[in-house]
């Protein structure tokens, strides 16, 4: 898996709101990277890409918005 394949897993698996561990373990799994170096690549990624991530957990957290109100 190359980089770019990579960063997008990475965007994917945080908008979805999964543990940064079990990420990092996908990332190792996925790629030649240790556990350290995978942590770095990941927060890399975040740093990078924190507007893509926050728009796609938006309608995630509508919905659990809503949910909220209606309770």
């Amino acid at each position: 898996m190359n980089n770019e394949e990579l960063t997008h897993l990475v965007i994917k698996e945080l908008s979805k709101h999964h543990e940064r561990q079990d990420i990092v373990q996908k990332v190792c799994e996925e790629s030649s990277l240790n556990w350290k170096e995978a942590e770095q690549f990941i927060a890399e990624v975040e740093a990078k890409n924190k507007r893509k991530i926050a728009a796609r957990q938006g309608p995630f957290l509508i919905v659990v918005s809503i949910g909220t109100l209606v309770l």
